[in-house]
């Protein structure tokens, strides 16, 4: 069975004609090559094979070589063409990696990791550049500022309501926010605090808010002073305050998004070592593309493939007659040098 299949494959074979397209048949006749003399040596992990061989054989194919030398020659043009398109590659990919937000923010706290501002004690200057650290201090302070606003608010309803409750009423969770508002407001030491809870729970009673008053005078007086206190001064004081660290956590987060633009914008271009390190390797690989290109088109040119593109040199140019007279030109004369540059000569 297998004989016969392979009868009939060699029989089909011959009725081939092949490609019938110059471009068809430029990339027919390297076939045979097609793991060709730098095929294995320019593809690396991550470039697709494929790629490769279309690349080769079109520039191969374009380049046109007859014998292996000129083939030799052809497919190191198209290496070194593969190799500087992987360059441009790269130096994208660098490009990309450093403005990466996680590349940016690394890059900064490392420009910036030496100097961290973690309290307002002594404010950011305006030349200072803020860091991961200075915005998180900041955000920190803004938000403690905000919930001491927040639990004086809470402490003033329920201040404001406490006539209402019976002394054994307990305060839950939330309204706690009285109990550290009269201790810090009364200026109440801990040992007064103690006296409360003596010989009972820890929970926090109306009683107990009432006693705290107390400590300072009398209930109803307090009660009214604390209210008009807390409502007109202290709790219009803290959401001062509040918003004070609110601006200054916009303008240092402000500052902090700007300084990693800014670093984002400088890394338009691979840093001075990686930029140096592409544009030898760019060089290198360009001079060799020249070369190679170069010693191919000798090789053409010898064997009458395509036109002599050099110009005479000056030794020929000497050697010729001057126009005109039939005599040879002196060395350097007007009429050897105007041949040579197409301008009729004069003696």
């Amino acid at each position: 069975m297998s004989d016969k299949r392979d009868e009939a494959n060699r029989h089909n074979a011959l009725k081939s004609t092949g490609p019938k397209t110059k471009e068809g048949q430029a990339v027919a006749k390297f076939n045979a090559l097609r793991h060709g003399l730098r095929a294995v040596q320019t593809v690396v992990p991550g470039e697709d094979p494929e790629e490769w061989e279309t690349h080769r054989a079109a520039v191969v194919g374009d380049l046109n070589p007859t014998g292996p030398l000129e083939l030799a020659l052809a497919e190191q043009v198209a290496a070194k063409l593969w190799r500087l398109g992987r360059v441009v590659r790269y130096e994208a990919d660098l490009i990309t990696i450093g403005q990466a937000k996680d590349e940016l923010l690394r890059g900064h706290e490392e420009a910036t990791g030496g100097s961290s501002f973690s309290t307002f004690s002594e404010p950011i200057g305006r030349a200072d550049i803020p860091n991961s650290k200075d915005v998180k201090a900041a955000r920190t302070t803004l938000k403690s500022k905000e919930e001491k606003v927040q639990k004086w608010e809470t402490a003033l309803k329920v201040l404001e309501i406490l006539h209402e409750f019976k002394d054994s009423d307990v305060f839950d969770k939330d309204e706690w926010a009285i109990y550290d508002a009269l201790k810090e407001d009364l200026e109440l030491e801990e040992k007064q605090t103690d006296k409360l809870f003596k010989d009972e729970n820890e929970n926090f009673a109306v009683r107990h808010a009432r006693a705290m008053l107390k400590i300072r005078g009398d209930l109803e007086e307090m009660t009214k002073w604390a209210v008009a206190y807390w409502r007109d001064k202290k709790i219009p004081e803290l959401k001062q305050k509040a918003e004070k660290a609110k601006k200054v956590y916009r303008n240092i987060v402000r500052r902090y998004e700007a300084a990693l633009e800014r670093l984002r914008l400088s890394r338009g271009l691979p840093d001075e070592a990686a930029l140096d390190k592409i544009q030898r390797y760019e060089a290198h690989l360009e001079r060799g593309l020249h070369k190679a290109l170069d010693r191919l088109q000798m090789l053409q040119e010898a064997r009458g493939a395509v036109p002599s593109s050099h110009k005479p040199t000056v030794a020929l140019a000497i050697m010729q007659p001057a126009p005109g007279n039939g005599e040879m030109g002196s060395f350097g004369s007007f009429a050897v040098e105007g041949e040579r540059n197409g301008v009729p000569a004069s003696n």
